[in-house]
């Protein structure tokens, strides 16, 4: 078998870089909503 022991750098890249995209993923649809006027996002729900 071939040892797995990744490095805490590659860990801590990994996690920045997965919060990275989750935020960029998660700014563009909020901030649509949040430009949203609310009596019409419930008109077409």
């Amino acid at each position: 078998t071939i040892p797995f022991a990744p490095s805490p750098a590659v860990i801590l890249l990994a996690v920045g870089f997965s919060a990275l995209i989750g935020m960029v993923f998660g700014f563009f649809p909020a901030l649509r909503g949040a430009r949203l006027d609310p009596i019409d996002a419930l008109r077409h729900e």
